[in-house]
Order: structure tokens, then sequence, then C-alpha cells
């Protein structure tokens, strides 16, 4: 099987499920893809944000549920309740 580039992967996970391939999560895609090591919720909304990818918080949390169940983040569940991301290249 084929792998795909990551954008026409995201393309193709959205249309199969439904959703709209938007600037918005192309950008994020880019964010994402640039993101080294764990990190939080928060760390991606800060990097995102200074790079003009998002503007609301709450697009964090909806935007990265995405792209895990597309197989572009991992995510770790800490004991705290707290849900750490990874990117997985």
């Amino acid at each position: 099987m084929k792998k795909l580039p990551p954008f026409e992967k995201l393309r193709s996970y959205l249309k199969e499920n439904g959703k709209g391939f938007t600037l918005e999560r192309e950008e994020m895609l880019k964010v994402i893809l640039s993101m080294k090591g764990t990190y939080s919720a928060e760390d991606f909304y800060k990097a995102a944000f200074k790079k003009k990818a998002i503007h609301d918080r709450s697009t964090v949390y909806r935007g990265l549920s995405i792209f895990a169940d597309a197989g572009f983040v991992e995510v770790s569940r800490l004991p705290n309740g707290r849900k750490d991301y990874e990117t997985k290249h």
C-alpha cells in the first residue's frame, strides 16, 4: 500500500469521515508536523497561535482529536487526567 503525503492523507481521512478540509486544519497540520517530543494541548496552542494557525483554544481540543484519529498524533492519558500528545512521523 502506497504511503500518502501528509496533506493528502489528511484530505482522504476527512473526506472518508464526512469532515471538511479547511485552511485552518491545513495550518494545524503544519504545526503538528513541526512539533518535537511530547507536548500538551497548551503547548500546541501556543505554537499554533504564534504561527497564526488558530485563534481559539477550543479549536485545539477538537483539532487534536481529529489528528489523533487520523493517525498524525499519539495521545497519552496520564493518571491525573491530563493528556499529552506526540507527533507520529
